[in-house]
């Protein structure tokens, strides 16, 4: 079963449940002087934050039998795309990302999206494939370039999945990963953590309101599992997100912190009871490529962890937007 339709939710109640029942993350406490209400989104970081307007999916019309593709503002994402219930053409606007989902709480929408929007506060500057240094650079300049930001933009900011591939797949280019190998990659997940959050405190510094996601565990995802990665890569995931979240201000006023962990895994890493530890598209098939069409079990999208090899479900990025809001309603104050 597919998301309702992104612009059709009410936030506020389905937010503060989802918080009660800390799904994702714990929620920020503390009192506001005043609330924070942003006018413009910044989105930074992979494709886990990006919506696709250069990527045409093919499918089929669900009503008409015709063939149905993304255009120009109703974009496809690296997650399970869908259909429209009365049209039946492919809507972006179904199964949103994280950062499409807070951006509609706040009456925000991106133009890769339009809906029923014409005017679009909310730009997403994430890339396919993005490292950690990438991001950090393009924030450096975002926060120093002139019109720099105040505490009227809000940023987010997830980055890091594929650093924790690149220390995989650099140290068991050989065939095997040594003692050493994990040990030096540990070292360089601890040292891209600290330096991402040596610019997230920078922002605080500036009054700049910033959500920031924890990189997702791959650990478990088919890609690493295939390989017998799976110790080590959390390991690496670990020690990245334990250095990003101790050098960064802690949650609350300044910072908005979301943990990015996939929807059916426990706090450990683990498949909870219930949930299929695979990917839902088909073989062959991967995001953005890949629909509500082209899955092995449509009828239970929510309980399968991973739509391809490396990206999550839908539900993570509902879970993660409706964290991501949370802090925006409850906790951050910016300026203040």
């Amino acid at each position: 079963m597919s998301l309702n339709r992104l612009f059709a939710r009410r936030p506020g109640r389905v937010s503060l449940a989802l918080c009660a029942a800390a799904v994702l993350s714990a929620c920020g406490g503390g009192d506001r002087v005043e609330p924070y209400v942003p006018q413009r989104l910044l989105a930074y970081g992979d494709e886990l934050s990006l919506i696709d307007d250069a990527t045409v999916a093919t499918g089929t019309n669900t009503v008409t039998g015709a063939a149905t593709s993304s255009a120009a503002g109703n974009g496809v994402k690296y997650t399970i795309n869908g259909f429209n219930g009365t049209t039946g053409a492919l809507d972006c606007t179904v199964n949103p990302m994280w950062v499409q989902q807070l951006a509609a709480d706040m009456g925000m929408a991106f133009k890769q999206c339009a809906g029923s929007y014409t005017t679009f506060a909310a730009e997403t500057r994430a890339t396919v494939g993005a490292r950690t240094g990438d991001v950090v650079t393009k924030l450096a300049a975002l926060r120093t370039t002139a019109p720099v930001p105040t505490s009227s933009t809000l940023v987010t900011v997830q980055v890091g999945m594929y650093d924790i591939k690149a220390l995989y797949d650099a140290a068991a280019a050989d065939g095997t990963v040594t003692a050493d190998e994990v040990t030096a990659a540990t070292a360089e997940a601890t040292r891209l953590g600290k330096l991402l959050a040596a610019e997230v405190t920078r922002f605080t510094e500036a009054g700049i309101g910033i959500i920031v996601a924890t990189v997702p565990d791959i650990g478990q995802s088919p890609y690493m599992v295939s390989r017998g990665a799976t110790a080590n890569v959390q390991v690496w995931t670990a020690a990245f997100n334990e250095a990003l979240v101790t050098n960064m201000p802690p949650d609350g006023h300044k910072v908005g912190l979301i943990f990015g962990r996939p929807y059916g895994l426990d706090r450990n890493g683990n498949p909870g009871d219930g949930y299929t530890n695979g990917r839902n598209c088909v073989a062959g098939t991967n995001t953005p490529l890949c629909t509500t069409s082209t899955l092995t079990d449509a009828s239970k999208i929510n309980n399968w962890i991973w739509a391809d090899d490396l990206h999550p479900s839908p539900y993570t990025h509902y879970v993660m937007g409706t964290a991501a809001y949370n802090r925006v309603r409850n906790t951050l104050a910016p300026g203040q």
